[in-house]
């Protein structure tokens, strides 16, 4: 039987998972012409394979704790290599912004450079390094994963400052959604990154569950944009 804490965590992330589908559904349906619109259903669709991921970690995980054989390993280094894209997904959603007529060309040139270095710090989740097991039952990070870890919390950092100086730039509702789609994504990804860094490193598995509440808190404040 599954402890309360592991079925309660399994329940909680799909559901999250399904929360950020259908709040990227919901934006496209409201606009399917906006390239903005496809660019954060983009940004959704990568957040909701993560949280499956998480979900198949947990899943695991209380299969291992049960001392019955499981792929923790595996559920690791997917959900690491699925969030190497995410920051990408928000420089593709910013430049999708702040050039609504050029039909999403532009904004995928321009986010070229941001998804090759993503490409790069993916395949650090392949090394060795990365994960691998300890003397207990419990996953131990090497140099690969704090140097992905660290990488990809720069990249939300540096999406976040663009962000926030194109803002000032914009008026109406490319203000609006650079202000609540765009910079709410940047934040509450740069939170993530924290907090499973961080619970990683102290083993703190309370920081890793708060990601989640993170997720759903996002999520809610898009979807309040979305019907404005």
């Amino acid at each position: 039987m599954v402890p309360l804490r592991w079925a309660m965590m399994q329940i909680l992330t799909l559901a999250a998972a399904a929360i950020c589908l259908g709040v990227g559904v919901s934006v496209l349906l409201a606009n399917p012409r906006r390239p903005s619109n496809w660019a954060f259903v983009v940004f959704s669709l990568i957040l909701s394979i993560w949280l499956i991921c998480v979900f198949g970690a947990i899943v695991s995980g209380a299969a291992r704790e049960r001392g019955a054989v499981s792929n923790l390993e595996f559920w690791f280094i997917a959900n690491a290599v699925t969030s190497s894209f995410a920051p990408w997904s928000i420089w593709l959603l910013t430049n999708a912004i702040v050039f609504p007529k050029e039909s999403g060309r532009k904004a995928l040139i321009l986010s070229t450079p941001i998804f090759g270095v993503c490409l790069i710090i993916s395949a650090f989740c392949f090394s060795s390094t990365f994960v691998f097991p300890g003397e207990d039952t419990i996953l131990k990070r090497g140099t690969a994963y704090y140097a992905h870890t660290s990488i990809t919390a720069l990249l939300y950092l540096v999406t976040a400052i663009k962000i926030a100086r194109n803002v000032g730039n914009q008026t109406g509702i490319r203000r609006l959604e650079l202000q609540y789609l765009a910079l709410t994504a940047g934040i509450s990804s740069l939170t993530l990154a924290i907090l499973n860094g961080l619970g990683n490193y102290f083993h703190l598995r309370a920081l890793n569950r708060a990601s989640i509440l993170v997720v759903l808190f996002g999520r809610n404040i898009c979807f309040d944009c979305s019907d404005a």
